[in-house]
């Protein structure tokens, strides 16, 4: 009886974590991922894990930290995985669904959408910490601190990897233009 009731209120625990940060982690998922990341897969993934280290956590970091870290190390090996098997072209769905329904001039939603390639392409040149640290200044509008307490390094190696990451990227995307 007892390994029910444990059962049932980690099923509930779990559940709330869904509820709570279901949404955060697609985001997390979807920046870090990049345009061919599949966010729903990836929370997917990311909560199995959870489910499985779940009477792991020992509560000595933030739950916020501890689904980054397993989120951002889902999608580092989904990238891995992408890049051992060569997969570079980006999925047309999603590159359609972010383009605007009706423009002026014809040839901006393609403009926009190489642009964006462009960008992914560097952002994929660049080291995970580096990157990651971008995506997360840049995109998700965290400061330094909580970089820092989300990656488990000093605010000093945040900007350290930000410095590094603007440097590389402006080199990266500079290379494709020439």
């Amino acid at each position: 009886m007892m390994a029910v009731e444990t059962e049932s209120t980690d099923k509930a625990r779990l559940e709330e974590l869904y509820r709570l940060y279901g949404k955060q982690v697609a985001r997390w998922a979807t920046r870090l991922g990049g345009p061919r990341a599949d966010a729903s897969d990836v929370v997917q993934e990311v909560f199995l894990v959870i489910a499985s280290k779940f009477k792991e956590f020992r509560g000595e970091a933030k739950v916020s930290t501890w689904l980054f870290r397993i989120t951002q190390n889902v999608v580092c090996n989904r990238r891995k995985s992408e890049r051992s098997w060569g997969w570079l072209k980006a999925s047309a769905d999603p590159v359609a669904r972010g383009l605007p329904t009706s423009a002026a001039d014809p040839s901006e939603p393609m403009e926009l959408s190489d642009a964006k390639a462009r960008v992914h392409k560097a952002l994929d040149g660049l080291g995970e910490a580096e990157r990651n640290a971008l995506i997360l200044f840049e995109i998700e509008g965290l400061s330094g601190e909580e970089i820092a307490e989300l990656t488990g390094v000093r605010t000093e190696a945040v900007w350290m990897r930000l410095t590094r990451a603007r440097r590389q990227l402006i080199r990266l995307l500079a290379r494709m233009e020439s």
